[in-house]
């Protein structure tokens, strides 16, 4: 963020930094200036527009929101988006939280379209903490993009579509957003610069004679790790094969504990190559150690840990057990 500067001068530095003409010393059209700038040379600035919008939404509102959340990009990319991620699970279960994680909106959204209960006039349109967040999204980019010019529609439309396209979902369109809605509850006018003008920083707000020029970043959780979630979750659904026969037998518990000399790749033949380490190590019964990664196994006893099946089987009993147990 930026001190406060004045309003002549913030008018124009985004694009060149020109004082504009004052009362009568102002130059006639077609005259120039000690600066060699003709006043009718001046370039024309797009238009962007302070807005501020209610922050508040009814229960009520929310399927009719959603609905306009669709209409803005179209249902078409929402449903294969939601397609995509079901594919996804099917294919790897261990890939379920990064899922959640990266594509909360897009997962609760496919669902509620599914089942219908984000059609206007439901009555459970926000039921549970995914809908909530959708119902904040929704609002917010409707409510933004009603305020937008037409070349900013067409930026946040773009921005949706490409979303609903990458690995990071729409994450970073639902964090401009929550600061707009942040900034807007302070008390601030906020002009959507880089929508409206295609570049620069992102939003201007303007609150009490003060303007700050706001800048929206976001970075995955994945920095600076050798070992990134998606790819550790494939790797996991790699080594289920060798796994499972292992684990099949209860007889008492087994902690198998693998570590990588450095970075998990996507590439199938490194993942090939750590579970064949594996499985050496289980026939082994000990550790095992390669320039590709080591194993070792370690006994404990099962009952009454964690991994106790009768333990298990009795919350279940008792309707104690959470869903995935």
């Amino acid at each position: 963020a930026c001190p406060p500067r004045s309003r002549h001068r913030s008018r124009f530095n985004s694009e060149r930094d020109i004082a504009p003409p004052r009362g009568p010393s102002a130059l006639p059209a077609g005259v120039r200036s000690n600066e060699g700038l003709a006043v009718s040379e001046m370039p024309q600035r797009r238009e962007s527009v302070s807005m501020r919008f209610r922050t508040d939404i009814g229960e009520a509102e929310v399927p009719t929101l959603v609905d306009r959340l669709l209409g803005i990009a179209g249902v078409e990319p929402w449903v294969k988006r939601f397609a995509w991620l079901q594919q996804e699970l099917r294919e790897n279960r261990y890939m379920e939280d990064w899922l959640h994680d990266r594509c909360g909106i897009e997962w609760t959204l496919g669902e509620a379209i599914s089942s219908g209960q984000m059609r206007p006039g439901s009555r459970e349109a926000l039921r549970g903490t995914g809908r909530y967040e959708l119902a904040s999204f929704a609002a917010g980019v409707v409510l933004l993009f009603e305020g937008l010019t037409k070349d900013g529609k067409k930026r946040l439309r773009g921005r949706l579509l490409d979303g609903l396209k990458s690995d990071s979902g729409l994450l970073a369109v639902q964090h401009e957003v929550s600061t707009v809605v942040h900034l807007m509850r302070a008390g601030f006018d906020v002009e959507p610069h880089d929508l409206d003008r295609g570049g620069g920083f992102d939003f201007l707000a303007r609150r009490e004679g003060a303007e700050v020029e706001v800048e929206c970043k976001l970075f995955s959780a994945d920095i600076g790790r050798k070992i990134h979630r998606r790819q550790s979750a494939r790797l996991f659904q790699r080594l289920t094969p060798v796994l499972d026969p292992v684990f099949r037998t209860p007889a008492q518990g087994l902690l198998v504990r693998l570590t990588l000399p450095g970075r998990l790749s996507p590439a199938p033949q490194q993942h090939d190559a750590v579970a064949r380490v594996l499985q050496s190590g289980l026939l082994a019964g000990g550790s095992v150690q390669t320039d590709v990664c080591s194993v070792r196994l370690y006994d404990f006893n099962i009952a009454g840990s964690p991994f106790d099946l009768a333990d298990i089987h009795a919350l279940r009993r008792e309707g104690r057990c959470p869903a995935r147990c």
